[in-house]
């Protein structure tokens, strides 16, 4: 890839994942942007699978949301910690 700033992937209204001439791998979320060497790059998305396929995996409604309540705080004291 000789040029600059090539786009691997894209989501509207998600972000984009982009690589450099010097090789380094730029994930764009929002207003944030990492900028992974390629091997960070590969965990990361081994990371992000991994996450995905236990987020998938059947469960009763109130576990999953006690689950992500219990990781990130109840939307009631999220901002107060």
């Amino acid at each position: 890839m000789k040029s600059t700033n090539v786009a691997l992937a894209e989501y509207q209204g998600v972000g984009c994942v982009r690589i450099c001439e010097c090789g380094s791998i730029n994930l764009n979320i929002g207003v944030v942007t990492l900028h992974l060497d390629p091997e960070t790059f590969l965990r990361t998305t081994a990371l992000l699978q991994q996450a995905l396929e236990r987020y998938l995996e059947p469960r009763e409604p109130a576990s999953a949301m006690s689950d992500i309540h219990h990781a990130f705080g109840s939307p009631s004291n999220r901002f107060t910690n």
